[in-house]
């Protein structure tokens, strides 16, 4: 009988595409944890239209870099120096090719940890798919024409096939929206994002820190639980939640448009956030 492999990897690499980014700005957001991660203190994200109209999307940062082998374990589905971390956004070393993959059939990402030495290693969906590339290319040597910091990072999306550039300002907007909301506490802190030359604004869901006419107000103290880390014995993390009061009162004569554009319309109810950082939001109502 013939020895099947675990995973069918040309089958595979198009199944990873579709699951779990519902928009460019969350696939975005894996990156920009990586960058964080690895002490960045800005990040750039740019996008450039070819001749021939062909879209790429370059995500730069400032962090520490990568030796060769770790950026190789960087572009690997799973790999990562950090597997099952709860101190970090991430925990399963997926974000950099799933969240890449998820927007572009090609990912190229560009390292060095100082200005002399960059390396280079990429997956592309084709070459895998027509079974050209079953391994994570080995990282070059390229010249420094991205080494624009004393160390840092740029990951390189192309063939861009599943973002939809046509109407450039609007699609601009929603981006950074949804980027200062993930990242309001890194952005508070004094890091940045750039999106299209333009720095990322925080944004509060909770309204503590709007202007005097829209802010919320904290209801009732915090509350904190010791929550069990299913899977390892005697370990614990705790969750703290914090309510706030919306002023309804101020707020139900104003204009649809005026909801719209202070971000009170369509609003999730809960945040939930987790190493300083949004991962997710919506309706949520605790069961028994």
């Amino acid at each position: 009988m013939k020895d099947r492999n675990i995973v069918s990897l040309e089958h595979f690499i198009e199944a990873a595409r579709d699951a779990g980014y519902t928009n460019i700005a969350t696939a975005l957001a894996e990156l920009i944890d990586n960058a964080f991660e690895a002490q960045a203190m800005s990040v750039r994200i740019e996008f450039e239209i070819s001749e021939d109209q062909e879209l790429s999307v370059l995500i730069g940062d400032d962090g520490c870099g990568m030796a060769p082998t770790v950026l190789e374990l960087a572009l690997q589905f799973g790999g990562t120096t950090r597997f099952n971390s709860r101190t970090g956004a991430g925990r399963y070393g997926m974000g950099l090719p799933n969240g890449s993959l998820s927007q572009a059939r090609r990912v190229e990402v560009v390292t060095w940890r100082n200005r002399r030495t960059v390396w280079k290693s990429y997956l592309d969906v084709d070459e895998i798919v027509s079974g050209e590339l079953k391994s994570i290319p080995k990282s070059m040597r390229v010249g420094i024409s991205y080494a624009n910091t004393e160390s840092g990072t740029v990951v390189i999306w192309k063939k861009c096939d599943r973002i939809n550039f046509k109407n450039k300002r609007i699609f601009l907007t929603r981006i950074r929206k949804t980027l200062g909301r993930l990242f309001r506490k890194h952005l508070w802190a004094g890091k940045e994002i750039i999106v299209g030359g333009e720095k990322v604004v925080p944004v509060d869901p909770l309204f503590l820190r709007t202007n005097d006419s829209e802010n919320a107000a904290p209801f009732g103290s915090e509350v904190e639980y010791e929550i069990a880390v299913p899977g390892i014995q005697n370990l614990t993390s705790k969750v703290t939640v914090k309510f706030v009061e919306l002023p309804i009162e101020r707020w139900h004569s104003l204009s649809n448009e005026q909801k719209q554009s202070m971000g009170i319309s369509k609003g999730a109810g809960t945040s939930i956030i987790r190493a300083g950082r949004e991962i997710d939001s919506g309706w949520f109502f605790m069961g028994k």
